[in-house]
């Protein structure tokens, strides 16, 4: 991922309106929620966030939710020596550690019933017991979490608690996927080309065919994605231009082909339905004109290449 320095560098409006209500609501104390697909940039949004909130002098703890499981309760609230069998010593808790600075739950949706349940009273209260001990604790922490997963899916399926959901996701941030925000793909290349150091850009080292072939990929693995693709299509092309052939070379890696993709068809290096022109701006303003000529999402999309989604979004 690009340096959180240049996440707030984009063209995209419905970056622009991400970006917005991350500065309006990091000065904030209420939880702050981040939402998007997998390799988004979610990470870097809570970095901006806290970096601009009331607590930016202090620390920003992480946990990774996913990581966590009821047994493993004492990791999140701490115990007293003799809580357990091999609790030998004290333990603070993660929330502890987090006193005074931001408290970031990864993944916080996949986090087990019985540890939603327990965060639910220290959210309220700010207070909370170690295990072991019936003693109170205070807490004073910014919460900040973020999910990839469909909340409403979860709490259907009893996996989510809808009032530990209330209590984490007061404010709201989704972060957009990057084939909704294509026309800051070149700004994006061109940081990761500096991070990994090269000196060159999107513009200045890819040819019109291989820029083309970038540009007309969905990206189903987002930033992250385009990450791990400009590292190898760079170690193809060496200290020479990128082509076409270095990103086609992508399609040719049995293991990693499609692995972001819910199809092989979406493998960036083969062709797929749709036809994109070269800059994605252009799209945007066929889809437009189509749509005041009377175009249904169907045929926009089959025109232009634009998902459907995001046909409807940038023609209402």
């Amino acid at each position: 991922m690009p340096a959180s320095g240049k996440f707030d560098l984009t063209r995209s409006a419905k970056m622009q309106t991400a970006i917005e209500r991350i500065k309006r609501f990091a000065a904030s104390r209420a939880p702050l929620f981040f939402a998007g697909e997998r390799g988004v940039g979610k990470d870097e949004a809570v970095s901006f966030a806290h970096a601009r909130s009331l607590r930016a002098d202090k620390a920003l703890h992480t946990v990774n939710c996913p990581e966590l499981t009821a047994t493993l309760k004492s990791e999140l609230f701490g115990h007293v020596k003799g809580a357990f069998t091999g609790a030998v010593g004290e333990s603070n808790g993660l929330l502890r550690a987090a006193d005074g600075g931001s408290l970031y739950l990864a993944e916080a949706l996949s986090l087990p019933l019985e540890l939603q349940s327990a965060l639910l009273n220290v959210l309220d209260d700010k207070a909370g017991c170690r295990v072991g001990s019936t003693r109170r604790e205070s807490y004073d922490f910014r919460l900040i979490a973020a999910s990839r997963l469909d909340p409403k899916e979860l709490i259907n399926r009893g996996d989510l608690l809808q009032d530990y959901l209330d209590r984490i996701a007061v404010l709201v941030v989704e972060i957009p996927p990057l084939r909704e925000r294509m026309e800051d793909l070149p700004a994006l290349v061109d940081a990761l080309l500096e991070r990994a150091g090269y000196q060159s850009s999107f513009e200045r080292s890819f040819s019109n065919d291989a820029r083309k072939k970038m540009l007309d990929y969905d990206w189903p693995g987002n930033v992250r994605e385009l990450d791990v693709v400009v590292q190898r299509i760079c170690a193809f092309a060496g200290a020479g231009r990128v082509e076409a052939e270095h990103i086609e070379r992508n399609a040719d890696i049995p293991w990693f082909a499609g692995v972001y993709a819910k199809s092989d068809e979406a493998v960036i290096g083969k062709p797929k339905r749709g036809r994109r022109s070269k800059h994605p701006l252009d799209d945007i303003r066929r889809a437009r004109q189509l749509r005041k000529e009377g175009a249904t999402l169907k045929e926009v999309t089959q025109k232009t290449g634009i998902p459907r989604s995001t046909a409807s979004s940038l023609t209402r």
